[in-house]
């Protein structure tokens, strides 16, 4: 069987969602839609629904304010969907979507290559082998083009998915949390994950620098720290190991699902906490500590 694939939107994400789909012989790329031109003999779509009409399977890829509208429509077309983070403005709307895929038969799965690096595997393994002491996770980014405009990203906390999916995987949901100061390109806030505190940090600006660190100390005194592609335990730099191009793995993952209903890295459920949480963060109060009651019922999901 060859699937045939839909782009909406070529910019960077598009382009390498649509490398992996060349790479893969069970698949061809028919066209995209919006976004830079697609290589000949690629057709560019004039409309949404002359592209869904013509394919299998869609990969959105355009501005985070379009992922729910366009991820409906690919649905309500029969469309298999694959669709970059955040999935949906808030949570109830993601949930809606993962209905429709169901009563379609069809699969929606949300892209999150973060937690396919070998850095995020480090974390993962780091924290499986005892409890949290206390935390920290900032993360630094230049706003260019449309992820600075708030309307189009939906915000600090969705704009943030993957950074909040770092702590989720390895730590499961937070219990409380506290925001401290919000605005449109900053978020201060603490969050506790079994009675241990993780200080969790965003900050966003024309000249910002792409940074990440995560810093985790186990009550056994064991310690992580991660700066970027780099890990250290316990101060010692800890050699990793890739394991392939990241977004060929999720390409993978996802042909896995739709043709042997292989079970995605990121189930639903996970993927629809991550909204909630981050619906949560942007609608807390400012200095006053609150409960966030998870819909995984306090439970890990692994991938």
């Amino acid at each position: 069987m060859t699937l045939r694939w839909g782009i909406i939107g070529l910019g960077r994400a598009g382009r390498s969602r649509a490398a992996a789909v060349l790479a893969d012989p069970r698949c061809v790329w028919v066209g995209a839609w919006r976004g830079a031109a697609p290589p000949a003999p690629v057709r560019a779509f004039d409309s949404l629904e002359a592209l869904l009409d013509a394919v299998d399977c869609v990969a959105v890829c355009s501005p985070n304010d379009q992922h729910a509208a366009q991820a409906r429509a690919a649905l309500l077309a029969g469309r298999h969907v694959v669709c970059e983070f955040p999935l949906a403005a808030n949570v109830d709307e993601a949930r809606d979507l993962f209905a429709l895929a169901k009563a379609q038969g069809r699969v929606l799965h949300v892209e999150h290559i973060e937690l396919l690096t070998a850095t995020a595997a480090a974390v993962r393994g780091f924290m499986a082998e005892g409890a949290l002491q206390e935390g920290s996770l900032s993360f630094s980014s230049p706003d260019h083009g449309w992820i600075g405009d708030p309307a189009r990203s939906l915000g600090i906390t969705h704009r943030n998915i993957a950074r909040i999916h770092r702590l989720l995987d390895a730590l499961g949901p937070p219990e409380r949390l506290l925001v401290h100061e919000r605005g449109p390109s900053l978020l201060r806030a603490t969050l506790w994950f079994g009675g241990a505190p993780v200080s969790f940090e965003l900050v966003h600006g024309l000249d910002a620098p792409r940074a990440l660190t995560i810093q985790l100390q186990r009550v056994d005194g064991q310690t992580l720290r991660q700066r970027n592609d780099q890990v250290e335990l316990n101060g010692a730099p800890r050699a990793l190991v890739s394991e392939g191009g990241l977004f060929q793995r999720d390409h993978d993952a996802f042909m896995g699902a739709v043709l042997h209903g292989t079970p995605l890295y990121v189930p639903s459920e996970r993927a629809l906490e991550l909204i909630h949480l981050a619906d949560g963060l942007l609608a807390a109060p400012t200095a006053r500590e609150i409960p966030h009651t998870t819909l995984m019922d306090g439970r890990r999901v692994s991938h």
